[in-house]
């Protein structure tokens, strides 16, 4: 999605449009000349935010474990595959919120971080990203 989002944000750079949002699905970009507050969905209770962050241009990605569910041999199973099992990732992150310059970025870090979120501050550092990770834990 978020090769895409940036691809749009082009678009709309090239058709002369200064102030936009572009959304794909939750994960987005934000062009404005005024900061645009975006709520961070709550990962269970998807009608309560958890905060959020203002921005004035670039993008938020959001990956998490409790979206795109299904049961199978009474065992719930998510979208988020960890490429070294083939399964579920397993860690004990819930969700990730990732703020980044653009929605690429954001999306694959997002996702990379479910993952194996112990990569945190390298890829923080290096790709000068502001990060959000809940724990399964620290949710009440």
């Amino acid at each position: 999605k978020g090769w895409l989002i940036d691809k749009l944000v082009g678009v709309m750079r090239d058709c002369g449009h200064d102030q936009f949002i572009v959304n794909g699905g939750g994960d987005m970009y934000v062009q404005s000349d005024r900061p645009i507050d975006i709520a961070l969905q709550h990962p269970i209770r998807h009608d309560e935010a958890i905060g959020s962050v203002p921005i004035t241009r670039g993008a938020l990605a959001v990956s998490s474990t409790r979206m795109r569910t299904w049961q199978h041999d009474g065992a719930t199973y998510h979208h988020i595959i960890d490429p070294t099992t083939g399964q579920s990732t397993t860690s004990d992150i819930i969700s990730t919120y990732v703020r980044a310059d653009t929605a690429l970025i954001a999306d694959v870090m997002a996702t990379i971080l479910l993952i194996k979120p112990e990569l945190n501050h390298q890829l923080s550092s290096t790709f000068h990203i502001q990060t959000i990770l809940l724990r399964k834990d620290k949710l009440s």
